[in-house]
């Protein structure tokens, strides 16, 4: 018995390495190797996401100043501005307008109605999405035509880019 509590504490030590059992102080079993292995993937999972997320927050912030960029860059920043910043932007200023119209003489009641709301208008916005995207697969009959027109400006402009750092260093 007392061989298994101690080759349990150098499983515990050696978790990564060797695939070993315990138990907790209230009796119940854990796998030791199993728990490091989920907390590796939450954490490979949970890393990019929070990157992508920083990213676009980040991007988000840097179109809105659209106008400030050179020739091709403004008119393809404006095109991600308008096309994505002002519908999300949109959802929040009507969120703040639901909360403050005060429908009711009951917060909790007005605060139900505003969660309503902006479900009902989240969805109208992206029904108009789903909307665009079927007709732009209709017209290119297959379902990367969405993907090519919101993505093609990026790579258009990472093309510009590209052209225009090697034509420099060129010339």
């Amino acid at each position: 018995m007392n061989n298994d509590m101690n080759s349990n504490s150098n499983n515990l030590i050696n978790a990564s390495k060797v695939l070993g059992t315990g138990r907790y102080s209230d009796g119940s079993l854990v796998s030791y190797a199993t728990i490091h292995d989920m907390n590796a993937i939450r954490l490979a999972v949970a890393v990019p996401i929070a990157g992508l997320c920083f990213a676009i927050y980040w991007l988000s912030g840097a179109i809105k100043n659209y106008a400030a960029f050179d020739f091709p860059y403004n008119i393809i920043a404006a095109f991600y501005h308008y096309f994505f910043n002002l519908p999300i932007q949109s959802v929040g200023l009507v969120w703040r307008w639901l909360k403050l119209l005060e429908l009711t003489p009951y917060p909790n009641l007005n605060l139900i109605f505003s969660l309503i709301g902006i479900a009902f208008y989240s969805l109208f916005v992206l029904s108009i999405y789903a909307y665009i995207a079927k007709t732009i697969s209709e017209k290119f009959e297959d379902s990367a035509g969405f993907a090519a027109i919101t993505i093609g400006p990026a790579i258009i402009a990472f093309l510009w880019f590209v052209a225009v750092l090697i034509l420099s260093w060129v010339f």
